[in-house]
């Protein structure tokens, strides 16, 4: 069975403290995950050098990350910027948990297709159609001698 090279909308509901939950991608797909990394930077300067965002490491993974949850708010649905809003409310250690929830949720996918790509999938190994001799009898012991070739113009 070979693998589809999109990704789906599938999902996942990882579990908090206190019998929470949250729902999220199971994985991103390259549209989401350049809009996290962008999230991540800002320009500076003359506009073209980026710059780390210190306010939005790892609020950027969870925002592309997080569908719905049972905290307070509904969030399934909303815009980036509301849900960005939403989640600057939170409890800051009620954050990290379920930053650190996504992260690990996110570490393992990538672990998971890591392993994926190391096994053959159903490719016909490389096999050898002649193999090389052991030792060599030296350098022309077993090739005719060489003749020099000349080109004439005309």
């Amino acid at each position: 069975m070979t693998r589809s090279r999109f990704v789906g909308n599938e999902t996942r509901t990882l579990s908090l403290s206190d019998g929470d939950w949250i729902v999220v991608k199971e994985r991103l797909n390259m549209g989401e995950a350049r809009d996290e990394w962008a999230r991540r930077y800002e320009f500076v300067g003359d506009a073209t050098t980026p710059r780390l965002n210190l306010k939005m490491v790892g609020l950027s993974q969870v925002i592309a990350y997080l569908l719905d949850w049972s905290l307070g708010p509904t969030i399934r649905g909303v815009s980036v910027d509301e849900l960005h809003t939403i989640l600057r409310k939170l409890e800051p250690e009620d954050f990290v948990e379920i930053q650190q929830a996504i992260e690990d949720h996110a570490f393992a996918r990538a672990s998971e297709r890591e392993a994926q790509k190391k096994t053959l999938g159903g490719v016909t190994p490389f096999v050898r159609t002649s193999p090389s001799p052991d030792v060599a009898g030296g350098p022309s012991s077993t090739s005719e001698p060489l003749i020099a070739m000349t080109t004439r113009s005309s």
